[in-house]
């Protein structure tokens, strides 16, 4: 039967184990599809496996191949031919987009217009070195030093009316991120009516220190998703915590995922 050692098809034997082709005292670290393994599993035709040791030096080729081992090549084959945007990269679209990195989205367009002051590294996927740059500079340096290996696209701007009909073309989804219920609506109305094609993901009710299992996904039509628990809004005494922010951010992004591998 065949099975792939990091990415090279082989021919083993049937009721082949997993140690007798990947020595457990060579290898620090053994992935058999997209798990990490300590035990001798029966290997089965297909099987894939990545192997390293950590202390090695890795080349970039190999360094792409081991970023997305843990969600095997086939879930990546279809993460990699995606086009994601993200509007706005505050609290939930900077973690957002630190999501998609991470799982090695192809295409990512990131959209914001405004810099990094102090009271956002309290939230935001910002560093303090990064204050008073715009956002979109501080987050191409620590998304590229995640995950280099994707398409990135940073544009410095304030979404309205009139440029959301020419921003969006070809993309699968839209991240909506922003913080201004007025432009929140202006968006999400926008882009449904340009594009009907576009999966629209927005959050509403993020903050405050409530529950986060009160967060919830709704569906609205066709391509609208929104998460939140649809209360908590900001306002004097109900302020942003990141345990909460992030918690919703990565809920956004993972509807996205989902729906890309066909989980929904």
């Amino acid at each position: 039967m065949k099975i792939k050692l990091n990415e090279r098809e082989i021919e083993v034997k049937d009721n082949t184990k997993l140690f007798d082709v990947v020595s457990k005292t060579e290898y620090d670290v053994i992935i058999l599809n997209g798990h990490l393994c300590n035990n001798n599993y029966n290997l089965k035709a297909q099987d894939e496996i990545y192997f390293f040791n950590k202390n090695k030096s890795f080349t970039d080729e190999e360094l792409e191949l081991f970023l997305t081992a843990r969600h095997t090549p086939a879930i990546q084959n279809k993460l990699k031919n995606a086009k994601i945007a993200v509007a706005g990269l505050g609290g939930l679209g900077s973690h957002i987009a630190v999501s998609f990195a991470r799982m090695g989205i192809g295409h990512l367009k990131l959209m914001d217009f405004d810099i990094v002051d102090p009271t956002n590294i309290h939230r935001q996927y910002y560093f303090l070195d990064q204050i008073g740059m715009f956002k979109t500079d501080a987050l191409e340096q620590n998304l590229k030093r995640i995950n280099p290996f994707i398409d990135y696209e940073f544009e410095c701007i304030k979404i309205n009316e009139e440029n959301i009909k020419t921003l969006f073309h070809g993309y699968d989804f839209l991240m909506e991120a922003l913080d201004n219920a007025k432009a929140k609506t202006m968006l999400i109305n926008g882009a449904l009516t340009n594009y009907p094609k576009l999966t629209v993901i927005a959050a509403s009710g993020v903050a405050g220190f409530d529950d986060i299992e009160k967060v919830h996904t709704k569906k609205l039509g066709k391509n609208l998703f929104v998460v939140g628990d649809f209360i908590n809004e900001t306002k004097p005494g109900m302020g942003l915590t990141a345990t909460r922010v992030t918690a919703i951010a990565n809920m956004q992004a993972h509807i996205a995922i989902r729906k890309l591998i066909g989980e929904l």
